[in-house]
């Protein structure tokens, strides 16, 4: 429901599955919104940057989602530019670099392009930078979705302000309830049902 929501998408849209069926993307990123949308699911079955963007062109992809490793091989492929039909592009699973962002812009200067921040215990996305964040912030992995919260905070779990650098923690409605028969592990993630991702982040001013 979040990427529907945020991504506006509807029956008209069209995304290419690149993850694995079994990996949490797949099915959160592109399945799923696409069945409460009634938009196509289109299942690639290649590793080749050049048939994935030819299969881009074929099936009027309009949504597509890779790790930004990927968008970088796309962009060795001449024919990677002019896509009419697509119209967003997001890249997550590590940082989406500025380099890379500024690359993906010269190509395709009409698709908005998202930056998304996510972990498998957050089912995906905890955090989307939309396409007027990514303008306004560089670097940045946006804000958190409207049903989860973000804390920064020190090694003592002292909440940081605004500004100062420490790690993320995340609670809200898409935080796992645990760890499949493993009571210690989840207990060391989760707590008061916030979620210790690991990662090291700050918040500004805006959130």
């Amino acid at each position: 429901m979040s990427y529907q929501r945020v991504l506006q998408l509807g029956p008209d849209d069209v995304t290419a599955v690149l993850f694995p069926m079994y990996y949490i993307s797949a099915m959160h990123a592109h399945v799923l919104p696409a069945m409460l949308a009634g938009a196509s699911c289109v299942l690639v079955d290649t590793q080749s940057p050049r048939d994935y963007v030819a299969l881009l062109r074929e099936h009027r992809v309009s949504w597509a989602y890779a790790v930004p490793s990927w968008w970088r091989l796309c962009l060795r492929v001449e024919a990677f530019r002019d896509l009419p039909s697509l119209t967003r592009l997001a890249a997550g699973g590590a940082p989406f670099p500025t380099d890379l962002v500024d690359e993906l812009r010269a190509r395709l200067p009409r698709v908005r392009l998202h930056d998304v921040y996510g972990l498998s215990e957050t089912h995906s996305p905890g955090c989307i930078a939309t396409d007027d964040v990514v303008r306004a912030h560089p670097g940045s992995v946006g804000r958190t979705l409207p049903c989860m919260e973000a804390e920064v905070r020190d090694d003592d779990g002292r909440v940081l302000p605004a500004g100062e650098p420490g790690q993320l923690w995340l609670r809200g409605s898409r935080v796992t309830t645990g760890y499949g028969r493993d009571p210690e592990a989840t207990a060391a993630a989760i707590v008061d049902g916030w979620c210790d991702t690991g990662d090291g982040a700050r918040l500004d001013a805006d959130g």
